[in-house]
Formats: C-alpha cells, sequence, structure tokens
C-alpha cells in the first residue's frame, strides 16, 4: 500500500483494521473469490487507481513515531508515573487501552 500497490487480501486477523477499506477483499478459503478478485485488479483500471489511490492515503495514517509516543504513554498510565509527553498521556489511543483511574476499565 504504501508503495501505491493496489492490496488484494482477506479481513482475517487484524487485516481488515490494518487495510481500511483500501484492499480488494477476497475470501481466502474460497479460489473462487481470490480469482474474482485478481481479475478485479487485473481488468479494472479504474479499480485499480482508485484502491492505489486509497491505499496511499491509509498507508500515511501509520506513524512510528507517534505509535511509540502512543505506547510510552500507556506504559506510564500503567506503570503510574508521570507522562514525559502529556499530549500522549492524553491522547485517544492512550485513554482507549488505558483508561485513566479514575475510570473503571
Amino acid at each position: 500500500m504504501a508503495c501505491g500497490c493496489p492490496v488484494m487480501a482477506s479481513e482475517n486477523g487484524a487485516l481488515g483494521e490494518v487495510l481500511g477499506g483500501a484492499a480488494e477483499i477476497v475470501d481466502p478459503t474460497s479460489t473462487e473469490s481470490m480469482a474474482l478478485g485478481l481479475e478485479s485488479l487485473a481488468g479494472d483500471d479504474s479499480q485499480r487507481a482508485t484502491l492505489r489511490k486509497a491505499g496511499l492515503e491509509r498507508a500515511r495514517s501509520f506513524d512510528w513515531g507517534a505509535t511509540a509516543e502512543a505506547t510510552l504513554g500507556i506504559y506510564e498510565r500503567a506503570a503510574g508515573v508521570k507522562p514525559r509527553h502529556s499530549s500522549v498521556f492524553d491522547s485517544p489511543a492512550a485513554r482507549k487501552f488505558c483508561p485513566q483511574k479514575s475510570e473503571t476499565i
């Protein structure tokens, strides 16, 4: 996706969340589904262009720096220490995985 290649994949495991609708989704247990997905990608210029654009946009939403900062904030919150970066500590990502102490888990 980050290289501008249209992607064909299943939504098994975490792939559905990662792909975010930016891929040709197929049933991995069905050769017919996979063949149809490949045909769609090979034969439909518009679909390829749409998935190429969507994939590039989706890939930009993943940022290792932001992931590391959010993870640090979660660890700091779990350890009960003052966060080094208050914006990370209060980020939606940190709150999603580790609510404030006044909240119940």
